[in-house]
């Protein structure tokens, strides 16, 4: 009886308290599972997004922390408090106080954002938590020795579970060190951002897309019509997509903002990861990242682009992690 509980993390979960009533929550398309929407030509098109809202019934990321490396983050914004692991800026050697550039506010608060008070954003995954780690200046250029620095300090930390990185840089030998080193241990899935230059990545020497590993996934954008964004990389190193325009957002000062780019897909799949590590927290990355390609819904667009041929899919991904691990259906 005791190895039955012990094999899977929480037994049930809830929706965020009053969702519905929010009246930003229909703006989050992204949360929602398949649909037909009215497109530009006044006819019929699919509308996927990643169904986390069918995943919360069984997990909302509860006990898992996702470190965000970063440009900082607005520890005063409001969908995340109570979500929040004090962190650190890499650029200055101190406690994180900030976020310059508001880049690394939008992507968090689509990971993990609940808002108390039946406004602001929801994330993906509403009840884990965020290890906030600065690398990027206030123009957004990543430093490579605070960002090889903030990947050891995450995998230090044995409560984080998934790195969420939405940003690229050229190679350089002591980040790659760095991605290797985390993804050594096995216990940490690497989210990894594709980028937004609409090329096929065969030849790229960026950081981290360029580093190919069991344990890290490269991510590509969708739009809201299951088309490949016009500006996402594509192809080589890119195992899924997932949503990434017009994803509504927080910003530092207690500000929304509405953004595109292959950053916002990103954490779409590093908060489906914290659902999947929450219910399973015996699985290691490989697992995860496996059930994650395994539950991709295809789409038409995506076949020969990205590897699984299609968007992620939270309740999908879940399903598969349980047939994988031998654990009984969620």
């Amino acid at each position: 009886m005791l190895a039955a509980l012990g094999a899977a993390g929480a037994a049930s979960a809830t929706a965020p308290p009053h969702a519905d009533l929010n009246p930003l929550f229909a703006a989050e398309w992204w949360l929602r599972g398949h649909t037909t929407v009215t497109d530009w030509m006044g006819g019929e098109s699919p509308s996927d997004g990643i169904d986390a809202i069918g995943a919360w019934p069984t997990s909302s990321g509860e006990g898992v922390v996702v470190a965000v490396i970063d440009s900082g983050l607005d520890t005063k914004t409001p969908a995340l408090y109570g979500r929040l692991i004090p962190g650190r800026d890499f650029l200055t050697g101190r406690r994180l106080t900030g976020d310059p550039l508001g880049h690394g506010t939008h992507v968090s608060t689509i990971i993990a954002g609940r808002p108390e008070h039946s406004n602001g954003i929801f994330g993906v995954a509403p009840d884990a938590q965020i290890l906030p780690l600065r690398v990027g200046t206030a123009r957004g250029h990543v430093i490579d020795s605070a960002a090889a620095a903030a990947l050891t300090y995450a995998a230090r930390d044995p409560r984080v579970r998934v790195i969420n990185m939405s940003w690229g840089k050229d190679y350089t030998p002591v980040v790659a060190r760095a991605l290797a080193a985390v993804a050594a241990k096995g216990s940490i899935l690497l989210v990894s951002s594709a980028g937004n230059d609409a090329e096929e990545l065969w030849s790229t020497r960026l950081l981290p897309q360029s580093f190919d590993s069991p344990n890290e996934i490269t991510v590509a954008s969708t739009n809201y019509f299951d088309m490949l964004s016009f500006f996402s990389n594509f192809g080589t190193h890119v195992e899924v997509a997932a949503p990434g325009e017009r994803i509504l957002s927080a910003f530092p000062g207690g500000t929304l903002l509405i953004a595109d780019g292959t950053s916002m897909a990103t954490p779409m799949v590093s908060g489906i990861a914290a659902l999947l590590f929450s219910r399973y927290p015996q699985a290691n990355a490989m697992q995860v990242k496996q059930a994650i390609v395994a539950g991709c819904t295809p789409l038409p667009d995506l076949a020969g682009r990205v590897g699984c041929g299609g968007i992620v899919n939270a309740p999908a991904a879940l399903r598969a992690l349980a047939r994988m691990l031998g654990a009984p259906q969620p």
